[in-house]
Formats: C-alpha cells, structure tokens, sequence
C-alpha cells in the first residue's frame, strides 16, 4: 500500500470524474452533475481525510479552516434556502487544500499524476479543438458561443465554460512540464499550452501562458534555446494568422472599449458587490453567508453578487475577517517556496487571474488542482535537497512523508 497506484488514484478519483462528466459545456449540461452529486463527495473525502489524519496535518491550518467554516455559518443561516449546502460551497478552496496535502508523491503516485494529467489535457484540448472548429455541433446556450468569428467558435467542455476550461489547462501544462526533461517535448507541451489557450478565446489564459513561457525561455541552453525559441513564436504567429485570432481578440477588445469598460463589465459587477459588502457594518466585517456568489452548481440557490473576483468575492461572502484568514492562509503557504519553478508559475499565473475570476476561490475543480500543483512543488524542493530554513517547511515534509 506505501507504493501502490491505489492511495494516489483514490484522491485524483473525484477530480477526473469531474473533468469526464458534463458538469458543464458552457453551462448547457449537467451543472446538477458537478453540483448535486460530485461536491458533497469530494467534502465527504476531505473531512475522512482531516479527521483520519489530524495528527499528521498542520494544526494552525486546520484551525485556520475551522474559523473561517465558523464565521461562515451564522451569516449564512440568514438564507432559508439551502444554508448547508451554500456553506460547503464556500469551502470548496480548503476542501482542495486537504485532499491535495493527502496526496502521496511516490514513484508511482508522481506517475500517475503525470499520466492522469497528460489524459486528461489531450482529452480536453481534443474538445476544445472539435467544438471551437465546428467539427462537432455543441449546445452552448451562451451569447458568446460565436464571438470568435467565422472560423472559430468559443464553446467549452466537459470542464466547463471556455473560460475554466483553459485555466484548467494552464494548470495541467505546468503539471506535465515539471515532469518532463527532454527539450523537444516541452516544446510541443508550450505550443499545445498556446493552442489551448487560443481556441478558447479567453484573453486571461493567454496572460496566465506569460509565466510558465518566461521560465521555459529562462531554462533554454543559450544557443539551442535561441533556435527553439524561434520556432515557438513561428508556430504561434502561423495559428494566429490561420485562424484569425489575434484580429478577433483586437475585435472584442475593441468592442469593449466601445462599450467604455476595459473590464468587459467587471467594474460593475465589482461595484455591486462593494455595495453588498457595505450594506452595514455587520456584512462588512462578517460577509453576507456563503453561497452568495455563484459556484458551478445549480441547487437555485440565492445569488446576490458575481464580482468575477476571487478575493472580492471572498470579501462578499466572509467580510473581512473571513478575507483577513483566506489571506492570511494563502500567504503562509507562498512563503514555504524557495525557488521559481513551472509549478510556481502556475501558481504565480492563478494569483494573477484571480482578480479576473472567481473559480479558484470558490469551485471544486480549479482549486483542487492549484493546491495538487503547490504540494508537488514543494515536493520537488524538498526532493532536490533545497533545505527549508522555517519550520513550517519542516512541517510539510514531515506531512507529506507521513503520506508515502
């Protein structure tokens, strides 16, 4: 059992279910799927695992998560509708976290990670492909389902909306290039990233692809690295230029700018929801309950705000304190890391695009995987003898070899 496929497949089991089923092609199909029948799994998971190993996990994190869980729950009781399940909804980022540290990074769960994830991008960028292509007809029921012209159509996945969809494969891009040690398969690795990143139309992931291409060009041996680089913005230019791309995202830039919004409305969604942080001073400092800023799930549920902001929504939901212990958890966590690496620029790419969305916060999925990219970072670290200098570090490791 301390080597075998089983611990590891166990913890990726719910995540891959997830990322097969419907939970969503552009909100279309089975929300209910994802929502109603996976997230209480993937809680019930999380829990066995606290209360199964709470003498193996950081304390000050667990406590970190029982307090932010007990100041969700008296706003949210305010709601008549659902106030369970809008609380385990908000708590979908620490889920990740625990499921995540439960991981076991043996020679063989490192492999299946790397093999889940590898299955995993080529099943969803496969998708991605087909339906952006129109090789393939999808129900989207999303005015933006055309927005990319005649050659190319925006339309999401089993994942989610196209959106998710290649923030997700962002992640997974940077899971499989810390595996990889051949320069010629990182390179087809960055290219599929750009792709990805290109036929969803989504301008943020092509923001999150700086980080993890910056240290890829960082890496390059000096004149062979010169070559390589080369050819990746050749292929880049030659997709572009085939399908339109850099022409229709002007368009839609320019289209906003129209409109008078860089932001695409963000701005007044982000008003809105200031406004419902400080209805009083009862919100502002505890939030309005969870469950107010929409989740991927669909149990008609009261939505008051979507502010397409991890950190505002936080603050709507848990006012103050709430954001001060989100925070406060997030930081100690970036702090254990010593080194720039293709995990922290997945990382560094989620802390970025947080302030353009809402998923990492909040969903089961993205979070998830953000928190299996950090603990394999660390991982690394540790492997490669970078010695921690804080015992917090010593923690982790001490966490992680309780797990092997």
């Amino acid at each position: 059992m301390k080597n075998s496929y089983l611990r590891p497949l166990f913890v990726l089991f719910v995540p891959l279910l997830m990322v097969a089923l419907p939970s969503s092609i552009e909100i279309s199909m089975g929300i209910p799927v994802g929502g109603k029948i996976v997230m209480p799994i993937f809680d019930i998971l999380a829990i066995y695992i606290i209360l199964r190993s709470k003498s193996k996990i950081n304390k000050s994190d667990v406590q970190i998560f029982f307090l932010y869980l007990l100041l969700l729950f008296f706003p949210t009781l305010l709601f008549r509708d659902y106030p369970i399940v809008r609380i385990f909804s908000s708590i979908q980022f620490f889920v990740g976290y625990f499921l995540a540290s439960s991981y076991p990074f043996t020679p063989k769960g490192n492999k299946l990670l790397l093999y889940s994830s590898l299955a995993v991008f080529f099943f969803v960028i496969i998708q991605q492909i087909v339906f952006s292509l129109g090789l393939a007809g999808v129900e989207t029921n999303m005015d933006s389902s055309a927005s990319l012209g005649e050659d190319l159509f925006r339309a999401g996945t089993t994942v989610g909306t196209s959106n998710d969809t290649s923030h997700l494969m962002i992640i997974l891009s940077c899971i499989i290039l810390s595996y990889l040690n051949k320069e010629y398969l990182k390179i087809v690795m960055v290219l599929l990233m750009i792709v990805s990143s290109l036929v969803s139309g989504c301008r943020g992931s092509l923001v999150m692809c700086v980080f993890p291409i910056l240290f890829f060009v960082f890496e390059l041996k000096k004149k062979k690295g010169a070559i390589i680089l080369i050819f990746v913005v050749i292929g880049f230019y030659y997709l572009a230029t085939k399908y339109n791309v850099i022409e229709i995202l002007k368009a839609r830039e320019d289209a906003v700018l129209a409109y008078g919004d860089i932001t695409s409305g963000r701005s007044e969604r982000w008003e809105v929801a200031f406004n419902k942080i400080g209805t009083n001073l009862y919100t502002l400092l505890f939030g309005n309950g969870g469950g107010c800023v929409p989740h991927g799930m669909d149990y008609n549920v009261n939505v008051i705000a979507s502010p397409h902001n991890c950190y505002i929504g936080i603050l709507v939901e848990t006012g103050i304190f709430g954001a001060v212990l989100f925070s406060l958890f997030l930081i100690r966590k970036f702090f254990r890391i010593k080194r720039f690496s293709y995990c922290v620029a997945g990382l560094l790419s989620i802390y970025l695009i947080s302030y353009n969305t809402e998923v990492y916060g909040l969903t089961l999925l993205a979070s998830f995987y953000f928190w299996i990219i950090y603990f394999l970072e660390i991982n690394n670290e540790l492997t490669n003898n970078i010695k921690p200098n804080n015992k917090a570090l010593v923690s982790v490791r001490q966490t992680i070899d309780s797990h092997q």
